[in-house]
């Protein structure tokens, strides 16, 4: 009798060992680990997540996948999951350093999404979202309030103002902040179009469309300061200059990215 019920208390032992196993692995899945980083990103947006989906605040629910498998660079240009967004880890931190080829962490941007978040710039939806931020050497930007994006715009102008003069060159006149248009080459809407990137001073800038002879592929090349790029990546941006598809003066509010990171 003592032997079955030391077995019958192993065996509840060992469900509940198995269970409170369960319950602790799934919240460290790579799933749950991208529905932790948007909600801690975007808390009035994202209400709820599970292993599957996230679930906006309207009601609406996103998969983390939408089953297509062997995705190629351009597919997931086009039209990204939510698993795609974080398919390549950003690199905090690190210098100057030349992409790996089609490395683009955070150009693949899921639209359901930043819809839900920004708007829709095609149906007016962003406009009214738009504010002016005070940047640096006396300048005014346009940029969009959702998730607090012009609050940490104005963290950064005042950290860069920190600088001193010598990178004022690198940061006025911008080159452009809500742009109602689809990134050059698709059909996927730009950063731009939400209102909540930047591009500083061009003169200072590189662009991979811009290199003449690609017969070679691509060859990066940068000229914008580290000291900008940290401030920036410090307050929730990234850089494009982290791109193999290099855009080193372009800079987007993408706090995703830090949560993500530190999860």
């Amino acid at each position: 009798m003592k032997r079955i019920v030391f077995l019958i208390s192993g065996i509840v032992f060992a469900a509940a060992l198995l269970a409170q196993t369960m319950v602790h692995s799934q919240p460290n899945s790579p799933t749950n680990k991208i529905g932790r980083s948007l909600k801690a990103a975007y808390p009035k947006y994202v209400s709820a997540y599970d292993d599957a989906s996230i679930t906006l605040n309207n009601g609406q629910k996103l998969n983390y996948s939408d089953d297509i498998a062997n995705k190629t660079h351009e597919a997931r240009l086009e039209s990204p999951d939510l698993d795609d967004m974080f398919w390549q880890t950003y690199p905090f931190g690190v210098g100057a350093t030349v992409p790996a080829t089609d490395f683009d962490p955070g150009r693949y941007r899921n639209s359901p999404f930043f819809d839900a978040v920004y708007g829709n710039c095609f149906n007016g939806a962003v406009d009214n979202k738009m504010v002016s931020v005070r940047w640096v050497n006396g300048a005014n930007v346009r940029f969009t309030s959702a998730n607090g994006a012009n609050i940490a715009l104005e963290r950064v102008a005042r950290e860069l103002e920190r600088l001193g003069p010598s990178f004022v060159r690198y940061l006025v006149p911008t080159s452009g902040t809500y742009n109602c248009r689809v990134i050059a080459g698709t059909n996927t809407r730009s950063m731009h179009a939400y209102g909540a990137a930047i591009d500083l001073n061009s003169s200072y800038g590189e662009y991979w469309r811009w290199q003449k002879d690609k017969s070679k592929g691509i060859r990066y090349n940068n000229r914008m300061p580290m000291e900008i790029v940290r401030i920036f990546e410090n307050n929730g941006f990234i850089w494009g200059g982290r791109w193999y598809h290099y855009d080193t003066f372009h800079f987007e509010y993408r706090p995703e990215f830090r949560e993500y990171a530190g999860n």
